[in-house]
């Protein structure tokens, strides 16, 4: 199975669910490259993608929203998503806060903090809402599998959602560990979800 995602977060999330689910894709940029629900959306997910820059979407069959992240937010009337995929850069904080405002809700999330760009502060601020919130860490300080350098993503979920695969990772006792190349993660889901 082909990724279009830059680090495998599709296919993580297709580890993670056994069924299609209905994805939220904020700052989803280009439709295919990169794109972290395309492939969802070929596998029978249903979804929302958002990015203030227009892109050709026409091959897609999601709702696409052209707009400024916080604001299509409010504008939402599905509040509760299966899978959140949230990176607009600096701006992703705000976002997150929005997304709690409005009381959206997910089952699974991969957040961008960028560590290896921004300050701490951005990543600490993230992780304080989510926690706060109800949600748990899945894996923490997600690097690409060519650079360990390059520490950029969180990965939640919540724990009310009862995901078979999340009581095998505990077994696994790698539940919300750091540091992890993405495709170490996949192995990890993918051997967890043999055994859910």
């Amino acid at each position: 199975m082909e990724s279009p995602s830059q680090c495998q977060q599709d296919l993580c999330v297709l580890e993670i669910f056994n069924e299609p689910g209905i994805y939220l894709d904020i700052g989803c940029a280009h439709p295919i490259k990169y794109s972290n629900t395309y492939l969802l959306e070929q596998r029978g997910w249903a979804g929302v993608c958002i990015d203030r820059k227009e892109f050709d979407f026409s091959q897609r069959s999601c709702t696409y929203i052209v707009k400024d992240a916080i604001q299509a937010i409010c504008t939402l009337d599905n509040k509760e998503y299966d899978y959140i995929s949230l990176d607009i850069d600096c701006a992703t904080n705000d976002a997150l806060d929005s997304i709690i405002k409005n009381k959206i809700t997910f089952k699974f999330m991969t957040i961008e903090h960028d560590a290896y760009k921004l300050p701490e502060s951005f990543q600490t601020y993230q992780r304080s809402v989510l926690y706060e919130n109800g949600y748990k860490p899945l894996f923490l300080n997600i690097h690409p599998n060519w650079d360990c350098n390059i520490v950029f993503e969180d990965w939640w979920y919540d724990p009310k959602a009862n995901l078979s695969i999340i009581k095998e990772l505990e077994k696994l006792d790698v539940l919300g560990s750091s540091y992890r190349a993405t495709n170490n993660v996949l192995w990890l889901l993918q051997r967890a979800r043999d055994k859910a």
